[in-house]
Formats: structure tokens, C-alpha cells, sequence
């Protein structure tokens, strides 16, 4: 699953002990804190704050390494204060398995030390830049396995009716057991009403991936983090940015102008789907980029989120509740899900999972199907292409079957466009589970 993305980056995930003196060190001296927290290794330093690594002494986290950073608002402005106390506020409500989980934090004076969950396998930025060097660019369903994970932890932001407004690759994170995380919530802001509206009007965020509407001093709402999140997945696909610059003006002004080279001339691999929902996210008005409700209802994601889930249950490496936690998000996104036991049609054992648009069959080790119910008609091309191209179609009492195998590992896909077909399979699939 996601795990390769560490070991085909190449990324070194170790650190080397720092004991330099520190603002960090004062404060856990005067709030009592150093047995609880030993720095370990300093990563950045501004005039007012502080990112080390620390390691924990407590009896329950013995020897784990978090994150703390040291936030001196006495030598902020206020606005700079409000964006600290913000990303305290919001980090602390999100609880998602695709998100820096948060610790704990303490005050001190004018001092406020943010504990945090540290990812060992870096930023996503740095696993892109290592396979630039190489161009080994990202597989379909690796692509398709991160794109997945950050629109979860998008949804799950907007939910909690946030604006992230920093999404980049830099704020990507990856754990030593594959899971990508989003973090940084230095920009992040909660507000009360609801999120469709435009209720942004700051200025903040990254020039890269700083959407049309801020560059030109405009109200913006979710469609600039989509935007934002545009911009990272055309990166992870092309492993270059669709807007560059010498200055902040000539990178804004590439915004506007909305010049960015075609996906697929870049990976000309990745499929018509990926790069039309790209370039949708990159679409100059808000109101033409699609939502992250109508993201979750293309056929390609809504296999690909099947697929993850399906992956992420069986990965023992990921803690349970986090494997539970993504599930459910996923099972929420597809639609609700309803499990039956194994049956056999026409010699093929399956498992029923049934959702609101969908019904996987898994069967058994090797193999699967999924049965798109979301539409009376045959899917078009570019969905078609999605799936595993080896195989047959076949037409029976005006049934439209479409079996797909995919080397030696054995996945089908079957497309059933006949309720008569469908019916057979969940009666018999519900009535096994009932006996």
C-alpha cells in the first residue's frame, strides 16, 4: 500500500541527537516538564518560535518522539497571535487518521508549547523531489492511494467547518507506516457559519498553491483549498509544480493566467480521469471546480477508496484505531455499508459488501468484483479505462456483463447493468447470510 512510497523515495527517516540550549529548554525547565520532554533534535527556528523533536519520558510514551513547537507571543504581532492561538484551537478538535494528531500543549507567561505526533517519513515535498531526481514517477494506483488520503483529510477539515489554507506538499506528511497525514495549521481558521459561502478574506498561504481568488484580494471559502490540493496532486503526478516563478508577482501572475502544461503530455500513463480532475481542481473559478462530495462520487475514487480501505484493514502496522477510523470515514463516504457472508453463483465464492451506489464482492484471497449500481447505462470510456483492460464482455438476456482480469493477481471487476443480475446476487448473498 502506501508503505512503498517511503521505500521507493529513498528517504532517510533518522535524526541525530541536538543538545544546544533553547527557548524550548527554559520553558519545560520552568513549567516542570523535564522529565516529561528531552529535546532531541532542532528543526527550524524563527524570532518567535521554536520546532524541535523531543522525547518523551513519561512511563506511557517512554522513549516515543513527538513534536513541540514553541510559540513566544511576545514577539508576535497580533495578527500573528491569533493565527497561533487558531492552530492550537483547530488542531486540537481534529481527530483524524489522516492528520497530525495533536498531544497536548501548555502555557507559560506569553509561551505556548504545542505537542504534537511526529511523521519519521518527512514530507511528501521531499518524497517528490527524490523521485524527480530519477523521474520515477508515481504508479496509477499509488498516485490514486495518495489522492484518496488527502481528500479524506480535506473532508474531514471542512466538516469541522475549517479552512485549512496552507495545503502544499511540504504540509504533507508520511509516517514510517505509510499513512499520509496533513499538518501545519499555522493558517488554519475556524469559522461559525457554514463553509459554502466565501468566508476568507486574509491573505495567507504558500505562492505556489496560492489559489486565483486570493492572488487577486478576493473572498474565498473550501474551493481555494481544493484549488490548493489541485496543485499538490498535479505535483505528485508530474513531480513539478503547474505554476513556477522567479518572484511572488511572475508566480501569481502564472496563476491568474491560468497557463499550466497538460498532465497528460508530463505522464502521459496516468489516465484521462486523473488528469481531467486536476485540471478541474485547477479551474480558474471557484464555481467550476468540483466539490469534494461530487470527487467522492467519480466512479475511479470511489474504486480507489474501496481499495484503500479494503488495504488499510489488513495492514497491521497502522494502529487498530486508526485502521477503524479510516474505514469508517470511507464507509461514510461510499455510503453506508452492510456486510453478508460468502455465497457461490455460477462457481464464484463471493463476500457482499453493499453501499448505497456500490456492491464489492470479494472474493476470497485473490480476487474481486465490484458492481457499479450508480447508473442504468454503460460507464464511458475514460471510466472503462479505470479497470484492468484483459478480459471479456458479454451480452445475455439484455444483461451487460464486464469481466476484467489484471495479471497474476487475479482482480475482477464486473459492471452490472441489469437489476435482474444484481438481484440474483444480493438474494443469494442475503440469504446465505441469514442461515
Amino acid at each position: 500500500m502506501a508503505d512503498d512510497l517511503l521505500d521507493s523515495a529513498g528517504i532517510e527517516t533518522t535524526v541525530q541527537s541536538t543538545t544546544s540550549q533553547s527557548l524550548l529548554v527554559t520553558f519545560l525547565k520552568q513549567k516542570g516538564l523535564e522529565g516529561r520532554y528531552v529535546p532531541f533534535q532542532r528543526i527550524s527556528q524563527g524570532p518567535s518560535k521554536e520546532v524541535w523533536i523531543v522525547e518523551s519520558g513519561a512511563h506511557q510514551h517512554q522513549g516515543e518522539k513527538f513534536v513541540a513547537k514553541l510559540l513566544n507571543m511576545a514577539l508576535m504581532s497580533q495578527h500573528e497571535r491569533v493565527f497561533a492561538i487558531s492552530e492550537v484551537k483547530c488542531l486540537s478538535e481534529c481527530k483524524h487518521p489522516n492528520i497530525i494528531k495533536y498531544v497536548e500543549d501548555y502555557e507559560l507567561n506569553e509561551s505556548v508549547l504545542l505537542i504534537m505526533e511526529l511523521a519519521t517519513g518527512g514530507d511528501l515535498y521531499t518524497q517528490l523531489r527524490a523521485r524527480n531526481t530519477n523521474k520515477a514517477f508515481f504508479k496509477r494506483d499509488e498516485a490514486l492511494v495518495v489522492f484518496c488520503q488527502i481528500f479524506l483529510a480535506i473532508d474531514y477539515v471542512h466538516s469541522l467547518k475549517m479552512l485549512h489554507r496552507d495545503i502544499k506538499a511540504e504540509n504533507i506528511f508520511v509516517t514510517a507506516k505509510g499513512v499520509l497525514k496533513v499538518g501545519d495549521f499555522g493558517f488554519t481558521r475556524k469559522y461559525d457559519q457554514t463553509l459554502s459561502g466565501t468566508p476568507g478574506e486574509t491573505f495567507c498561504g504558500t505562492p505556489h498553491y496560492l489559489s486565483p481568488e486570493i492572488c487577486n484580494h478576493q473572498p474565498y471559502g473550501k474551493k481555494s483549498d481544493l484549488w490548493s490540493v489541485g496543485v499538490v496532486l498535479y505535483e505528485v503526478v508530474a513531480l513539478q509544480r503547474p505554476f513556477t516563478g522567479k518572484n511572488l508577482a511572475e508566480i501569481m501572475g502564472n496563476i491568474v493566467k491560468g497557463n499550466v502544461p497538460p498532465l497528460l503530455t508530463l505522464c502521459p500513463t496516468i489516465g484521462t480521469d486523473i488528469a481531467a480532475l486536476c485540471h478541474s481542481l485547477l479551474s480558474q473559478d471557484p464555481e467550476m471546480r468540483p466539490s469534494i462530495q461530487r470527487i467522492f462520487r467519480l466512479p475511479f475514487i470511489r474504486y480507489a477508496l474501496s481499495d484503500l480501505r479494503g488495504a488499510v484493514s489488513v495492514n497491521n502496522r497502522i494502529p487498530l484505531s486508526d485502521r477503524t477510523a479510516m474505514a469508517s470515514h470511507v464507509e461514510t463516504v461510499l455510503g453506508g455499508v452492510t456486510l453478508c457472508t460468502a455465497a457461490t453463483i455460477e462457481g464464484i465464492s463471493a463476500e457482499l459488501v453493499l453501499t448505497a451506489s456500490d456492491v464489492v464482492f470479494q472474493k476470497q484471497a485473490d480476487h474481486s468484483a465490484v458492481v457499479d449500481l450508480s447508473s442504468d447505462s454503460l460507464p464511458p470510456p475514460e471510466v472503462l479505462e479505470t479497470i484492468p483492460k484483459l478480459g471479456t464482455t458479454a451480452k445475455e438476456d439484455g444483461t451487460t456483463v464486464i469481466i476484467k482480469q489484471q495479471g497474476d493477481g487475479r482482480l475482477f471487476r464486473f459492471v452490472l447493468r441489469s437489476q435482474k443480475v444484481v438481484t440474483t446476487w444480493v438474494s443469494a448473498l442475503t440469504a446465505s447470510a441469514a442461515k
